[in-house]
């Protein structure tokens, strides 16, 4: 077996380890199920077909795909089409490919940045594992619908080392980290025919990962911020600021026009979310605000991920100003380390300035588009990637002070730990009662847990246990002052009227689907 491949194939099989108790026998909340039951097995055809309806239209169309080919294949086992467990297992194999990429692009970068020693194996293999077993990971993992986010994260990663080989290529047989134009003793360039195949496949992979979810858009500023942080060492001051002042204004603003390009952001009506057909209070800058604090608590969560921390829902209210829930600071926050990228860049610290450009580079989708949800936890996948890199330039820079034996002691104690914490936050994900339970835990005066947790219950047949759940969140929707307030009283009254139905209680039901239907006298849930 050799070196290359061993790695590997521990990564797998310790990442397959760490989700072997997140199997669950259901879908869980907005999981996959949805869309299968829209697109039931038999239209599976049908969905191969939208695949190709808009093929250069950026969206999940790949992701919803995939998951009617994994119905297929489990039919074709002789399993139920809804099985979970070919399902979670399809996300374990893309979560242990991309952890097996990140240990690839480490080793890739440090080839090209020392290309006169051979880089190590087993430092880029520990970072790897990190990113295999962190507890973060279990949202887009165990969560069977976030496999969207994970699988442009693949081809995120496949498109960038196909981009480096190529550019390693060209400047290979001068042993540059640079593709020059012609070699300083007058030799050209290396041929042009397989970087330009390699150039091809990021090209290709560029368009899977949009293909898979909007976050793969961010693929060519990728590359753009790789190029940018192998060359601004060399900048005189005039071109470095120019380069970085462009890309720090240009960036977002081409952002906002592709997402409006593509029909996901319309700024004359930038609050209105049509997925529940109900205008959100906040708009773009708002929401900025408020990711902006989501943001620092994903490098909370990505430093130190307690399990008392980590949530399917967490209790967040948005920022209107600078100054409500303290904006201000996790912006400050993010503009220091934003400069400290650009300072490591200039500096030729590779790794840091691309891993802290990478992180934020990949967030502006969500930092500049009004959504629902702002502070979920598989938001920070892609994110973590740069994490890791980070992660790998501090190792480097410390690695004539500390030798290897000690960093790659230390990367083990933090695997096992962050294994053992991941092993443990799976239990959750188990059933849909342990995932909700679990939230209210964590959040006992959050609307949406109290709601999900009070109807699993009912569903459950336990709708007198419910109810004194739903009646709090009936009492919290009430003083929902936010847009959304009126289909959180709808969802309250009747789920909270059908767990009272269930218990005989008819009379104090019957008062409660009146009013839900006069929020909303088309919506059948009213009209028991």
């Amino acid at each position: 077996m050799t070196t290359r491949a061993l790695p590997c194939l521990l990564l797998v099989a310790i990442t397959a380890a760490a989700y072997i108790n997140a199997d669950h026998e259901q879908f869980l909340f907005d999981s996959a199920q949805a869309d299968l039951l829209a697109k039931p097995a038999a239209a599976g055809l049908q969905t191969f077909r939208e695949f190709w309806r808009q093929p250069l239209k950026p969206g999940q169309h790949l992701a919803t795909l995939s998951f009617a080919l994994n119905d297929a294949v489990n039919r074709a086992l002789g399993m139920d089409g809804l099985d979970v467990t070919g399902f979670l297992a399809f996300n374990v194999l893309v979560h242990a490919v991309n952890a097996c990429l990140v240990y690839l692009l480490i080793r890739a970068l440090l080839r090209q940045l020392e290309p006169a020693r051979p880089p190590p194996v087993w430092m880029p293999a520990g970072l790897a594992l990190l990113f295999a077993v962190h507890p973060l990971a279990a949202s887009s993992v165990a969560y069977i619908i976030q496999r969207r986010g994970s699988m442009a994260t693949l081809f995120c990663l496949l498109g960038l080392l196909a981009w480096l080989r190529a550019r390693r290529l060209l400047a290979g047989s001068c042993g540059t980290g640079v593709p020059p134009v012609r070699c300083s003793d007058g030799r050209a360039r290396p041929g042009w025919f397989r970087p330009a195949v390699l150039i091809l496949a990021t090209l290709l992979c560029y368009w899977l990962a949009c293909r898979s979810k909007e976050t793969g858009l961010t693929l060519p500023i990728i590359v753009a911020l790789i190029e940018f942080c192998f060359r601004a060492a060399g900048w005189s001051r005039r071109r470095f600021a120019a380069w970085t002042f462009g890309g720090l204004v240009l960036y977002p603003a081409a952002m906002l026009v592709g997402l409006w390009a593509i029909g996901r952001f319309n700024p004359a009506d930038a609050t209105r979310l049509s997925a529940f057909r109900e205008p959100l209070n906040w708009g773009v800058g708002s929401h900025f605000l408020s990711m902006s604090r989501a943001v620092a608590h994903f490098w909370k969560l990505l430093l130190l991920p307690l399990p008392r921390w980590c949530s399917i829902d967490h209790d967040f209210a948005m920022s209107f100003t600078l100054l409500q829930h303290g904006a201000v600071f996790a912006l400050a926050l993010h503009v220091a380390l934003i400069g400290l990228a650009l300072l490591a860049a200039r500096r030729g610290l590779v790794l840091i300035a691309f891993g802290l450009l990478w992180f934020y580079a990949v967030q502006v989708p969500y930092m500049v588009l009004p959504q629902w949800e702002v502070f979920v936890e598989y938001k920070s996948y892609m994110p973590s990637v740069g994490f890791v890199l980070v992660l790998a330039g501090l190792l480097q820079v410390l690695r004539e002070r500390v030798s290897p034996r000690i960093q790659i002691g230390a990367l083990v104690v933090a695997a096992v730990l962050l294994l053992t914490t991941t092993i443990r936050r799976n239990a959750i994900y188990q059933s849909e009662h342990n995932l909700w339970a679990d939230a209210v835990a964590k959040a006992p005066n959050s609307f949406r847990p109290l709601l999900v947790f009070g109807t699993v219950l009912t569903k459950e047949g336990r709708p007198l246990e419910a109810i004194p759940y739903l009646t709090t969140a009936w009492k919290l929707a009430q003083t929902d002052t936010t847009a959304t307030a009126r289909w959180k009283q709808f969802y309250a009254l009747t789920n909270l009227a059908d767990a009272l139905l269930r218990t005989g209680r008819g009379r104090e039901a019957l008062p409660k689907f009146q009013a839900a239907a006069d929020l909303d006298p088309a919506n059948p849930s009213a009209w028991y």
